[in-house]
């Protein structure tokens, strides 16, 4: 049973060239989104889940994204408005690459960031901890949960105040 399941582990587990591997690294760092979201509406107890999207007009790079993580999804983005200088745009071109949990599993330990490490061990925690609470939902997983969901909150504020560390 052990040598079956390190034969799966091998073939699960994440391979590519080190050119990929810097390439998604850069994008993920650059262009990429790593962040924990909690939904409380309509329930007694919230739900957390992690998301790393990749969101771009340039179709092709998010093909060659999906193709370097062996998976994921893209999908449209929904229209947009953007406000500058008292005017309205409208985006509508942007498309979304959603890489799934189990890619997170399979990528996250492998790669590097430099600008969103924080946020990728933060997404690493929280997926462990997920796991290992799927049948638990007790006050100490929750309270955890909730202290990643916040740091990850503050590490995606835009602005000079965010992108630090809470005490």
């Amino acid at each position: 049973m052990t040598g079956l399941r390190e034969t799966l582990n091998q073939l699960w587990k994440f391979t590519t060239s080190e050119r990929d591997k810097g390439y998604l690294e850069g994008i993920l760092d650059g262009e990429g989104s790593l962040y924990i979201t909690k939904n409380s509406k309509n329930r007694v107890t919230p739900v957390y889940q992690v998301h790393v999207i990749v969101t771009n007009t340039d179709v092709t790079l998010l093909e060659r994204i999906k193709e370097i993580v062996g998976g994921g999804n893209i999908l449209p983005k929904r229209s947009q408005y953007m406000y500058y200088k008292d005017r309205v745009y409208e985006t509508k071109d942007s498309q979304m690459y959603y890489m799934t949990r189990e890619d997170m599993v399979r990528v996250l330990p492998d790669i590097t960031l430099k600008v969103k490490e924080r946020n990728r061990i933060l997404l690493l925690d929280a997926i462990k901890l997920l796991e290992e609470s799927k049948w638990k939902r007790h006050e100490e997983v929750l309270s955890e949960l909730e202290v990643m969901y916040l740091e990850s909150r503050f590490l995606n504020r835009k602005g000079k105040s965010g992108g630090g560390k809470i005490s």
